[in-house]
């Protein structure tokens, strides 16, 4: 009995941890002395998001429903 969203809540939701990903960015090459690898694992999971929610990565492997 699982709720569902509508699209505008999900893609509110996956906005606001895009914001999320990019305040902790922000903070880390700020504190941080090499941050390379931190930076690096955050982009990663940003392109992640992007790809599965807004660029619909995850239809390239469901058949489409009829």
């Amino acid at each position: 009995m699982g709720r569902t969203r509508s699209p505008f809540q999900i893609g509110s939701m996956v906005f606001g941890g895009l914001l999320g990903l990019t305040a902790l960015e922000i903070a880390v090459a700020t504190w941080l002395p090499r941050p390379l690898l931190a930076l690096a694992m955050a982009g990663m999971a940003k392109a992640g998001l992007i790809l599965w929610f807004y660029m619909h990565l995850h239809q390239l492997w469901h058949e489409e429903e009829r």
